[in-house]
């Protein structure tokens, strides 16, 4: 019997397209192993130019798209992981499986999804948060299961939740990237949103005390903290050290904020895929956090990657350290003994990292000393501490 599947992906000005281009690739493929999929994007501009996009170079041959006016605007003042309204709800028609791409899903939902016989599938960028706290624990049907296609960028999720990671080029095509002139001055600091939007001010802290030459040249720093609450007293110690050189955002365009960096500071799945859709060569420093294995070797490509600089989280725990992280891990970088919950790949990391940045101030950067950090990766995620046990 034919499975049927309706995703859910919302994009929009705020939200990364990296979503949209996971969510669409994910509806074709299931559409190409015989599923009937209707995927539902909200009714807005920026749907509709990366649906065109997206037909232009893979086609939307196979599925229904719908365009759903059910979708409500996101502010500055919501999550990036908004509920889903039952508003929306009324868009499902009869699903075998319903996958909600970067949405929270209630418990009552959850329960009424379930007793009308859909599994629910939660699709995030490793953030926990987003089933941790949602209730979103998906029991998949080894008959649904059968649909969904590795493809090397895939890694289970908490619970019996489906993840998939982004971090391959081709997920977004060249045409919705325009090429800007970089500034090789400009450093850019973005770790994506949620319980991660402060690690950058963090580490923008920890950098300066390990290179505080930095300070007497002309190098910016553009930290990206979008929709994230931060301490007003990193940001007051950044400006005083900085003044006008610091600039934070919680707004951007991916191609101009990435596009024109002369070096670029990163981790996280959203930011990884907006990083990996400029096309233009970039002098950039990649620092990737724990779980970006797919997306190391593309920040190699197009700069420095000083390797996995924060380690891994082990244990059974993972989901509580994650909420922990920006305040427990940042201050640890410089003294390794104090990370009992890291298991260093690159102990030489930040030194990598603050030297990549003072070269770059008056030459071009070092290449890393690693020459590939991700050379251990055996496919075994349990050594990972991504999956639990």
């Amino acid at each position: 019997m034919q499975k049927s599947v309706c995703i859910f992906c919302d994009i929009d000005p705020i939200i990364a397209s990296g979503h949209f281009w996971r969510s669409m690739r994910l509806a074709k493929q299931l559409a190409k192993e015989g599923a009937a999929v209707k995927i539902i994007l909200p009714n807005n501009e920026t749907a509709e130019i990366a649906l065109q996009a997206f037909e232009k170079n893979f086609g939307v041959d196979g599925f229904e798209v719908v365009l759903s006016n059910h979708f409500t605007q996101l502010s500055d003042a919501d999550d990036l992981f908004r509920p889903l309204t039952d508003d929306q709800l009324q868009d499902i028609t009869n699903a075998d499986l319903l996958i909600v791409d970067n949405y929270r899903v209630s418990k009552p939902q959850l329960a009424a999804l379930k007793d009308a016989g859909h599994t629910v599938v939660a699709l995030d960028d490793f953030n926990h948060r987003c089933l941790d706290e949602t209730a979103v624990h998906a029991v998949i049907n080894p008959s649904i299961e059968e649909h969904f296609i590795h493809d090397g960028d895939y890694m289970p999720g908490y619970g019996d939740a489906v993840v998939f990671a982004p971090g391959q080029k081709h997920l977004l095509p060249n045409e919705l990237f325009a090429e800007h002139d970089h500034d090789p001055s400009n450093v850019v600091i973005s770790f994506g949103g949620s319980d991660f939007g402060q690690i950058g001010l963090m580490l923008l802290q920890e950098i300066l005390k390990e290179a505080p030459d930095l300070l007497d040249t002309d190098m910016r720093f553009t930290v990206a903290i979008p929709h994230v609450k931060v301490d007003d007293a990193i940001i007051q110690d950044l400006q005083s050290q900085l003044g006008d050189r610091l600039q934070i955002i919680n707004r951007y365009k991916p191609q101009e904020l990435f596009g024109t960096a002369g070096a670029i500071v990163c981790g996280g799945g959203q930011t990884i895929v907006e990083v990996t859709a400029c096309q233009t060569p970039i002098a950039g420093v990649g620092v990737l956090n724990e779980t970006q294995f797919v997306s190391g070797r593309i920040l190699g490509e197009k700069g420095v990657a000083v390797g996995n600089l924060f380690g891994i989280l082990a244990g059974d725990d993972v989901s509580t350290q994650m909420r922990d992280f920006a305040k427990a891990v940042i201050p640890n970088l410089r003294d390794r003994s104090r990370c009992k919950k890291l298991d260093p790949i690159n102990p030489d990391g930040f030194h990598d990292l603050t030297q990549a940045l003072l070269a770059l101030a008056g030459a071009p950067p070092p290449q890393s000393t690693i020459a590939d950090p991700y050379a251990w990766y055996s496919g075994d995620l349990t050594h990972s501490g991504i999956v639990a046990g």
